[in-house]
C-alpha cells in the first residue's frame, strides 16, 4: 500500500523544522491551488496526494518560499512548481553537497538596486526526506 503525504507529515516536520498541523495546512492549500491531487473519496485509500518526490518537493517549497499561506498567491504557483524541481532534482544527486536557495526581490528587480531575501533549504533536510522517499516508507 502507497503512503499518503498526510500519512508521512509526522517524518517530515521534524526535518523541516514545521508543525505537522502545519504542514498538513500547506498540503490543503496546494490540492485547493490544483498543484497535487485531489482525494477521490474518503477514508482510506482515497486516492489523495502520496509520498513521493513531486509532491514531498511541493510541500517543501511551500515551507522555504513563505513563512505564512497567505503571502503564497495565485501568481506564485509557476514559482512553487520550479523551486519543487530544483529540489527533486537535488534529492537525485547527493543532496549532502547541494542546498536549494531561493531568491525574492523586494521591489523590482530589474530596475536597479533592490533588497534581495534569499532562504536555503538546508542540504541535510534534502538529504534526509529523500533517504525516506529511497526507504519507501
Amino acid at each position: 500500500m502507497t503512503l499518503s503525504l498526510h500519512a508521512s507529515l509526522f517524518l517530515l516536520s521534524p526535518i523541516l523544522g514545521v508543525t505537522e498541523p502545519a504542514l498538513y495546512e500547506r498540503q490543503k492549500a496546494l490540492v485547493r491551488k490544483g498543484l497535487l491531487p485531489r482525494a477521490t473519496g474518503s477514508g482510506r485509500g482515497n486516492n489523495g496526494p502520496v509520498f513521493n518526490k513531486r509532491n514531498v518537493s511541493l510541500l517543501m517549497a511551500t515551507v522555504v518560499i513563505s513563512d505564512s499561506l497567505a503571502e503564497i498567491r495565485d501568481e506564485d504557483e509557476s514559482t512553487i512548481e520550479q523551486f519543487a524541481d530544483d529540489i527533486a532534482e537535488s534529492m537525485g544527486r547527493d543532496g549532502r553537497e547541494s542546498a536549494v536557495t531561493y531568491g525574492l526581490c523586494s521591489g523590482s528587480c530589474a530596475t536597479g538596486p533592490s533588497i534581495i531575501v534569499e532562504r536555503t533549504l538546508h542540504p541535510m533536510a534534502i538529504y534526509e526526506v529523500a533517504q525516506l522517499l529511497k526507504a519507501g516508507t
